[in-house]
């Protein structure tokens, strides 16, 4: 299953639209954000999703998200799959009030083919401009409830987000 699918049944199965898989959802709030999502078919785990965004010290902060499937891909030498990667993003972000520093690597992996590695690292000048490869999308799409640091209330929830 390719992340942009997983994503996709994510929604669907969020919305009760799919059967046969049931998911099992878990999110933790303040200080930060724990999102834990298990696919369920049936007794067993077919995948696991876990994603966040948590602060460190002072104005640092995590995100990431790790996205495993149990069920893995065949391939010729081993025709019993143990699992795989599907998707994979780890990163920090600094506010500082004024502007904001994020740098987040990304590695999804291929069903064919070899996997993809990006890293983006991006300045943003509040109510300016940013410079640098953008990763909020990727954020926004990838962990349920991120917010941009510099768009976070003053009560620091991580829940609240624009």
């Amino acid at each position: 299953m390719q992340v942009q699918q997983a994503d996709e049944l994510r929604g669907l199965l969020q919305q009760g639209l799919v059967q046969g898989l049931e998911p099992l959802h878990f999110r933790l709030g303040l200080p930060g954000l724990l999102d834990v999502l298990l696919l369920l078919a049936g007794p067993t785990v077919d995948q696991i999703d876990i994603s966040g965004q948590w602060p460190l010290a002072g104005n640092f902060y995590a995100v990431g998200r790790y996205n495993w499937s149990f069920l893995g891909k065949q391939t010729p030498s081993d025709p019993s799959p143990s699992g795989q990667l599907l998707e994979a993003i780890a990163g920090f972000e600094y506010n500082a009030g004024c502007w904001a520093l994020r740098a987040v690597a990304q590695r999804l992996e291929a069903i064919a083919g070899t996997p993809n590695t990006t890293l983006f690292l991006q300045l943003e000048l509040n109510d300016f401009g940013s410079v640098g490869s953008n990763p909020i999308s990727l954020l926004r799409r990838s962990i349920p409830g991120y917010g941009k640091t510099n768009e976070l209330s003053t009560s620091s929830s991580l829940l609240t987000t624009q």
